[in-house]
């Protein structure tokens, strides 16, 4: 059994790990968001998607892993473990590709508390995609962008994530 599969415990090896409920999520996700002199979706997305790489890298090397269809399960049991739902990494390529998540912590948390929103909401999961992708397939971060196409918390039956590689120079 894969270190990774103890995640759900709240410890992994000498790493613990803190697991908040969906009103801690949801409120710190809408002040961050909402906070008008700040660009808090951005900065969620790339603090998360640098502690998310972080994780997953230091999983990836205590278990070895080279083959990016072990990354990704990995990744998926990981998401699942902490509690942010189910999400399917199958289809993803180096060049990018469609994630799907058809339970997201964060999306439901929003309807439980405020009801449909008029825009997608999981930056969380988008995070941990840029993540997942940059660590599968050695890439920096800088040069994934991840865009929410539709949200559990907008009425979507499902979340889907967009990756796509940065190509220009400048990331």
């Amino acid at each position: 059994m894969g270190m990774y599969t103890r995640v759900g415990e709240h410890w992994d090896d000498d790493h613990p790990l803190i697991l908040q409920c969906h009103h801690y999520n949801a409120l710190l996700h809408q002040a961050l968001t909402e906070t008008p002199y700040i660009d808090g979706r951005d900065l969620l997305f790339r603090i998360a998607s640098e502690e998310f790489y972080d994780f997953l890298s230091y999983l990836k090397k205590e278990e070895n892993m080279v083959r990016p269809d072990d990354i990704l399960e990995m990744a998926a049991a990981v998401y699942r473990n902490l509690g942010f739902g189910i999400i399917d990494f199958s289809t993803i390529t180096d060049i990018g590709g469609e994630v799907i998540s058809r339970s997201s912590h964060l999306a439901l948390a929003y309807v439980k508390k405020w009801g449909l929103q008029p825009e997608p909401v999981d930056d969380i999961g988008r995070a941990f995609c840029r993540a997942v992708w940059a660590l599968t397939y050695d890439r920096k971060l800088t040069k994934c962008d991840v865009v929410q196409k539709a949200c559990i918390a907008c009425g979507d039956p499902q979340c889907l994530f967009e990756i796509t590689e940065v190509l220009d120079d400048a990331a």
